[in-house]
């Protein structure tokens, strides 16, 4: 689970299986129920670092389990994200979004930002803080191929929310 195929332009993520698989008992596999998401690949520049996406998904779709976002900062194309989770017993994998992926009209223009967080069940209790970090060079790309130029971009990155978005922590971009 979470592992990203990358295939002839795409990225295929599986989010869930259910039921788990879970030794030694044995499950029969017809029984098995895959989710999986499948996104456009961006073409990510750093192969360590993994981009933004683009996604026409409601933001509800994409908080997936709960997080607390800390601090947001950024240095060039990188978005660096302070996140705070519980577990430790799974690793955790997370993606960031534009969704919808345009531009709300203003002065600079704002993209709305989600970080997907996917904690497998990890029911352990360990409280983590770690930084995050992804290219958001995609997001300057399609301002350009937009408007011809590259200009200042208001990130309104949402905190975790059940419902409908609320919170969010705003950051400049001015790509170059």
């Amino acid at each position: 689970l979470g592992d990203v195929y990358k295939r002839q332009g795409y990225e295929i993520r599986m989010l869930q299986l259910l039921p788990y698989p879970v030794a030694p008992v044995p499950t029969d596999n017809s029984s098995r129920i895959a989710t999986i998401r499948v996104n456009e690949s961006d073409g990510g520049n750093d192969p360590g670092i993994d981009p933004v996406h683009f996604s026409n998904l409601p933001p509800s779709d994409l908080m997936v389990d709960a997080f607390e976002l800390e601090d947001v900062g950024i240095s060039g194309d990188i978005l660096t994200l302070t996140v705070s989770y519980s577990g430790g017993c799974k690793d955790h994998d997370f993606a960031l979004y534009m969704a919808p992926p345009a531009f709300m009209e203003s002065y600079p223009v704002q993209a709305n930002i989600y970080l997907e967080h996917q904690a497998y069940n990890d029911m352990c209790e360990a409280y983590i803080t770690e930084d995050l970090q992804f290219n958001i060079r995609p997001i300057a790309e399609k301002y350009f191929l937009e408007y011809g130029e590259y200009d200042d971009i208001n990130l309104n990155v949402f905190k975790y929310f059940e419902d409908q978005p609320s919170e969010y922590i705003r950051i400049t971009y001015s790509p170059e």
